[in-house]
């Protein structure tokens, strides 16, 4: 309900980035429901607007959050490939939440 709710007001007062805002909540609503499939499409979905708005920061937030639903569905080779090339790409040490967010990942994925 709040979704069909907010896209009516965002249509309404010409909210900009609704779209990305609503596909990014869908996203980290499946990603906490451990629907990592799902979660999975609406963060490319993000990442396509992101691309075309150039946006950096948040198209490696998007490209984490991707390999992270990568490895929750066991496709390691996959995951670990985006988490090495923003690692040469020195993604992480540019956006330092990125490194925090990997931090708390690991931490997370190894206990």
């Amino acid at each position: 309900m709040y979704i069909t709710l907010a896209k009516k007001y965002a249509g309404e007062y010409q909210i900009s980035n609704y779209n990305s805002y609503i596909t990014l909540i869908n996203a980290d609503i499946h990603l906490k429901k451990e629907e990592y499939k799902i979660a999975k499409e609406y963060y490319k979905e993000g990442l396509k607007i992101f691309n075309d708005q150039k946006y950096k920061k948040r198209i490696a937030q998007l490209l984490f959050r991707i390999a992270e639903c990568d490895f929750y569905l066991k496709s390691y080779d996959t995951a670990e490939t985006v988490f090495l090339k923003q690692i040469n790409d020195g993604v992480w040490s540019e956006f330092q939440l990125l490194t925090n967010e990997a931090s708390v990942s690991y931490t997370h994925l190894t206990l």
